[in-house]
């Protein structure tokens, strides 16, 4: 998983950052990037990461996101790694005269669950809400701090099927 994160998502963020910089901005952009990194809550807190990438196909407050996220898993415990890819809608509403950006989310998307390194992958389909705020830092940059539930096809006797994951990440707009 770190080795995940250092090869592809620190390339990707410096490439998003600095594609962002470089491009005049309109306080809505159409395409973002995101990273965000935080905890995934079931059936125990552990550590998530991933990276998603929105388009916001005409000015208003309904964008579209595609998502890709890893939780890893503890072998000390039963915590599954479990993988989420996820298209979602996003409804953003900014408060005037300031710099913050509420939003809500739905999608749909699947999951794969790897109960231990030893076992087989279980794979299906799963769909999430939630919500959060984004945060305007400079120009195109913004803090993102995101709370979501992802309901995941339940698998008897085995996991719970509620995944609920905070997260805090950086957007990048171009």
């Amino acid at each position: 998983m770190r080795a995940f994160a250092g090869c592809v998502l620190s390339p990707l963020m410096m490439l998003g950052l600095s594609a962002a910089t470089a491009v005049a901005q309109t306080s809505t952009a159409p395409v973002n990037l995101t990273a965000f990194a935080g905890a995934a809550m079931a059936p125990g807190a552990h550590a998530v990461s991933g990276i998603g990438v929105g388009v916001r196909p005409q000015p208003g407050p309904v964008s579209i996101e595609f998502e890709y996220s890893r939780s890893r898993s503890d072998p000390t415990r039963p915590v599954p790694a479990i993988v989420t890819l996820a298209g979602n809608f996003l409804v953003q509403v900014p408060v005037r005269q300031s710099r913050f950006e509420l939003y809500g989310a739905f999608g749909v998307g699947f999951y794969i669950l790897q109960p231990d390194h030893q076992s087989g992958a279980d794979a299906d389909s799963a769909w999430n809400f939630g919500g959060g705020t984004k945060v305007t830092l400079a120009g195109p940059l913004k803090l993102r701090m995101d709370y979501r539930v992802f309901r995941l096809a339940s698998i008897p006797d085995r996991h719970h099927s509620d995944l609920r994951r905070l997260s805090l990440g950086i957007v990048a707009g171009f």
